[in-house]
């Protein structure tokens, strides 16, 4: 019967093997990679991640930057082009060093906000029908008049910087610009230099005659005037549109990423659901497989089996190696002859060797002797040699000095000679020079004397024209000290405009020039100062009609409305963060939850069969719902599956019960386990199943169990039994039949430790016994 029992078993087994085969050839079919699947899909939810964090970053800087550089028109005419209106300035630069962003922007000043266009129609264009919602200077690219420092300039004010270990750079050479807007740049930023340093800036500025600035902001004037102080508020706009351009950039990069990991995911997704498929397949295969070897095993002919497998694996390995042994011994024996022939013949070689080394040696030492002779003759000629090498040498150099001081001699005399002939030929010509001078002087003096008479009749012409002259001088000083009196009051009305108008002194550069904004010789003052007047006198009416305080509430609402679409943008994106976290959180639990059911049913259905052999128990979910749904016991006996529980007896149901809650220990197992009783309504082989059970799939944790069954002791490995021996409750300790079977067991035989204690019933029970595997 055993043996019948064990061939269905091991065809049953050999069938689930090529089922597993089977399922693990269609698996290798599939053409998919669950571990390059599992880095896209990492890789998309970090694209994702950084989209959204650039996206964030993107509109935070949109919005801090819309009030300063927002430019928004009408189309003046209808099919206006509008590339003709290339932008801000701002706009059209890019800093190639944050570090230069403060000093830039000092440079550009209020040009940083102007409009570029491409030709003064457009400007004019905008001005009158382009609905401007602000003033705005605009710059046409056709009119307007480059600045730049010369070649010059430049070379001197970096030669100054390097000797004074510093940098000096002009500041169109720091921004990064399209060539179209080249004649725009350089009007803004061509005609000042950035230095790093204040005493380098002042020292490059007085030299060169040309404007710096330096990198905290301070700027020199080639007038003298001089600027600085804080600069909290500097270098932010040009460092933000900078970072703007930079997230933008990187933002549509992880973009054009993410679109391409989405189609890869999407064409791959097929291929996972089928991968998936046979993963599941294969693993309920593996899982079957496993409990049938499990079944195979628990029986007395699997155990034989394996038995008298091992022992035959032994033998084997045993006979193999005497023989490997035995082929060992005969090499090392003939290794060991060999050895011993070649021992004596170099015993007889080295013999020989001595012999003849001995007679070398001799010979050596009376080579040695005639060799030290010879030696000691040579150093004493040699050092006879040397004395008379170092007199002769000294006589050398003795000699080599007095040539050289009678060569210094003759060099000398023959260019005192060169000299005085030099000196000879030069006053000859001088004597010459000096005769043919006095002749000349000679005939002058004739000549001025004739001159003096008439030159005395002209002094007395002249004496009248100084009187006259020097009465037209002091109607002169008395012009000039007037002059000095309007100058001063001049400069004082120019100290106070410049109090009064803090544009003047960024604008005064562009004062005279041609064609621009402050172009004095196309301006009539005096018609600029009447308009000023009626337009004072307008302003002056209409503020009482309007309400001042409208424009700063204006800027207030559009401060707080800017800032509520910064939140909303924030909460949106903290709502989209945090439906991610559920939605991954929820796919973790499935997981979890699928791989903790797997691991319970394959241990459930182990456990069951093993308590009651010949069935099996499952755990699933009900038809058309998922494991993280619910799931329901499905038990097998024989090859029937029963439709409910309420068709079996108590005790099936119990192991059904105690199976399932041991397969749940099983997931996370503990050290120690105490059970009570519970085999108490199991049959007496139902009993030495659990035994069989607790030794086989809990061989690592201790169990602390009170029966009152002999089927329960046979797998015990310490046995305590409690009983009443005249009135007195007594408990004795044994070795279990288990610890003989296990390597780690006592060894001692039966120890019994009796501890006595006085109680109140005085008739003799029947036995308890607490056993401890």
């Amino acid at each position: 019967k055993e043996e019948s029992s064990a061939a269905k078993l091991s065809k049953k087994r050999d069938k689930t093997v090529e089922k597993v085969e089977g399922i693990r050839q269609k698996l290798s079919n599939v053409a998919f990679s669950s571990d390059d699947f599992n880095a896209l899909e990492n890789e998309k939810i970090d694209l994702e991640n950084n989209v959204s964090t650039l996206q964030e970053k993107v509109d935070t800087l949109s919005a801090q930057l819309e009030g300063r550089l927002s430019f928004n028109y009408s189309d003046p005419v209808r099919g206006f082009d509008r590339s003709k209106v290339k932008g801000l300035v701002a706009r059209l630069v890019d800093v190639k060093l944050p570090k230069h962003s403060t000093a830039l922007e000092v440079v550009a000043g209020g040009k940083l906000y102007q409009v570029v266009v491409d030709e003064a129609a457009t400007g004019k264009a905008l001005l009158n029908n382009g609905k401007l919602q602000r003033r705005v200077t605009i710059i046409p690219l056709d009119k307007v008049m480059p600045k730049k420092v010369s070649s010059a300039a430049c070379d001197k004010a970096s030669s100054m910087a390097k000797d004074l270990n510093t940098t000096a750079q002009p500041a169109i050479e720091l921004v990064g610009f399209d060539e179209e807007v080249r004649s725009a740049i350089e009007y803004v930023f061509g005609s000042t230099l950035v230095v790093d340093g204040m005493k380098a800036a002042n020292s490059i500025c007085d030299t060169t005659k040309t404007r710096t600035v330096t990198l905290d902001g301070d700027v020199y004037e080639p007038s003298g005037l001089i600027s600085g102080g804080s600069n909290n508020n500097l270098g932010s706009t040009l460092t933000r549109i900078t970072q703007l351009t930079a997230a933008s950039k990187e933002l549509k990069e992880k973009k054009a990423r993410l679109k391409t990991v989405v189609k890869k995911l999407e064409s791959m997704s097929s291929q996972s659901r089928q991968y998936e498929k046979f993963s599941a397949e294969l693993e309920l295969a593996q899982s079957e497989l496993s409990a049938v070897e499990k079944h195979i095993s628990q029986t007395s002919y699997g155990m034989m089996k394996d038995k008298f497998d091992s022992m035959t694996k032994e033998v084997d390995d045993a006979t193999a190696e005497v023989e490997l042994m035995n082929k060992t011994k005969d090499e090392k024996c003939a290794l060991h002859h060999e050895l011993k022939e070649k021992e004596a013949q170099l015993t007889q070689d080295r013999e020989n060797r001595l012999k003849d080394t001995e007679s070398r040696v001799k010979e050596a030492k009376e080579l040695v002797a005639e060799k030290e002779t010879a030696a000691r003759e040579a150093e004493n000629e040699s050092q006879e040699l040397d004395l008379e090498m170092k007199s002769s040498q000294d006589d050398v150099n003795v000699a080599c000095d007095a040539v050289e001081v009678a060569q210094k001699a003759l060099d000398a005399a023959k260019e005192e000679e060169t000299d005085t002939e030099m000196k000879v030929g030069e006053l000859k010509a001088v004597w010459e020079e000096a005769k043919a001078v006095l002749d000349e002087l000679e005939k002058k003096l004739k000549l001025c004397s004739n001159e003096i008479s008439s030159m005395s009749k002209e002094k007395s012409k002249l004496i009248k024209k100084a009187e006259s002259a020097e009465i037209e001088g002091k109607k002169m000083s008395i012009k000039i000290t007037k002059f000095h009196t309007e100058k001063g009051k001049a400069e004082k009305f120019l100290k106070s405009m410049l109090s009064k108008h803090s544009w003047i002194e960024t604008e005064k550069d562009a004062f005279g020039v041609a064609g621009g904004d402050y172009d004095f010789e196309e301006t009539n003052p005096q018609e600029m100062s009447t308009h000023l007047q009626a337009l004072k006198a307008e302003q002056a009416s209409l503020a009482k009609k309007i309400n001042k305080k409208v424009m700063g509430m204006i800027e207030k609402a559009e401060g707080e409305y800017t800032e509520l679409l910064r939140k909303r943008k924030v909460v949106e994106n903290d709502k989209k963060k945090i439906e991610q976290v559920i939605e991954n959180l929820d796919m973790k639990k499935k997981v979890e939850l699928e791989r903790t059911w797997k691991k319970v049913n394959k241990d459930f259905g182990s456990i069951f069969s093993t308590l009651l052999p010949g069935s099996n128990a499952k755990l699933e979910p009900p038809e058309g719902f998922e494991v993280w749904e619910g799931l329901e016991v499905k038990v097998c006996f024989g090859s029937v599956w029963k439709e409910s529980l309420s068709e079996l007896s108590g005790g099936q149901r119990s192991l059904i019960a105690l199976s399932l809650i041991l397969a749940l220990l099983l997931y996370k197992p503990a050290p120690m386990y105490i059970l009570d009783e519970v085999d108490a309504a199991l049959d007496l082989s139902h009993t030495q199943n659990i035994g069989n059970m607790l030794k086989t799939h809990f061989s690592q944790s201790q169990f602390i169990v009170v029966s009152l069954k002999e089927g329960m002791f046979n797998n015990a490995n310490v046995i305590f039994r409690t009983k009443f021996v005249d009135g007195v409750s007594t408990v004795s300790r044994t070795i279990g039949s288990g610890a003989s079977r296990s390597r780690g067991a006592l060894t001692n035989g039966d120890n019994a430790s009796s501890k006595k204690r006085r109680g109140k019933a005085g008739q003799q029970g029947k036995e308890n016994a607490a056993e401890i595997c």
